[in-house]
C-alpha cells in the first residue's frame, strides 16, 4: 500500500476520560495511517477503546491531545461546521447495528446520505440502484428493513456508507450481528465495494478469520496500538 497516497493519518491521539477525581487513560499516544484502498483490522478486547478511536478518528468526538490529518488536513483545527462537513463528505460509518430508518425501504436508505448533501433525486436514485445490483439486492430495493434479512439489513448499511463516495470507511463490528455464513457474505461484498471505490477502511472486529484477511492488522491493547 505504501504506493498509494496516505488519507488519513493519527498523530499522538490520547483520550482521557475524568469523573470526579479519577481518570481514565483510554488513548494513550496513538499513531496510524492508512492508505487509499487499504484495509486495516482494528482488534483489541471489549473495553480497550477501539469504540472511542473510530468515533474520533469519524470526528464524532475530540480527543484529549493530538491530530488527526484527513486529505492532508488538519481536521481538528476545523470550526465544528467544517468538521461536520468533512464527515458528511470524507467520511463513511458502518455498525453493528444497521441503523436503518424504518419507514423508508432500501433504495430510499441508501440514497439518503446524497439527498441530504442536495444531490438530485434521479442522480440519487440511479446511483443507489447501481449500488444495489452489485449485492444483489435491486430486487428488494421497494422493501422496507422489516421485510429484509439481517445480511441483507446490513448490506443496505454498507451501501448507504459507500454512496457519498467517502474517503475513508469506519466500521465497528460490521458482522459482529450476524451467522458465520452471512458474516462471511456480507464481509466479501464489503471488501469487494472498498476495493473497487479505493477507499481506506479501518475495521474494528473481534472475529480473527476476519481480521487476516485484510491487509493489516493493529492491535489496541491498554490504550496503545501494538
Amino acid at each position: 500500500m505504501s504506493k498509494t497516497p496516505v488519507i488519513l493519518n493519527i498523530r499522538n491521539l490520547t483520550k482521557t476520560f475524568t469523573q470526579g477525581s479519577e481518570t481514565l487513560d483510554v488513548l494513550r499516544g496513538i499513531n496510524l495511517s492508512l492508505h487509499a484502498g487499504e484495509i486495516v483490522a482494528l482488534v483489541g478486547s471489549s473495553g480497550s477503546g477501539k469504540s472511542t478511536l473510530l468515533h474520533i478518528a469519524g470526528l464524532l468526538d475530540k480527543p484529549t491531545d493530538g491530530e488527526i490529518i484527513l486529505n492532508n488536513l488538519d481536521v481538528l483545527t476545523l470550526s465544528e461546521k467544517k468538521r461536520a462537513q468533512q464527515r458528511r463528505d470524507n467520511i463513511g460509518f458502518v455498525y453493528q447495528f444497521h441503523h436503518l430508518l424504518p419507514e423508508f425501504n432500501a433504495l430510499e436508505n441508501v440514497m439518503m446520505p446524497l439527498i441530504i448533501q442536495g444531490h438530485p433525486l434521479k442522480e440519487a436514485t440511479q446511483k443507489a440502484e447501481k449500488l444495489l445490483k452489485t449485492v444483489n439486492l435491486l430486487q428488494r430495493a421497494s422493501h422496507r428493513p422489516s421485510r429484509l434479512s439481517g445480511g441483507e439489513q446490513q448490506r443496505v448499511a454498507i451501501l448507504r456508507a459507500l454512496i457519498g463516495s467517502p474517503k475513508i470507511l469506519l466500521a465497528d463490528e460490521p458482522t459482529g450481528n450476524l451467522d458465520a455464513d452471512t458474516s462471511a457474505l456480507v464481509f466479501k461484498e464489503l471488501v469487494s465495494l472498498v476495493r473497487t471505490h479505493k477507499i481506506g477502511a479501518l475495521i474494528a472486529t473481534h472475529d480473527l478469520s476476519l481480521a487476516e484477511q485484510m491487509d493489516r492488522i493493529v492491535y489496541l491493547d491498554h490504550g496503545l496500538l501494538r
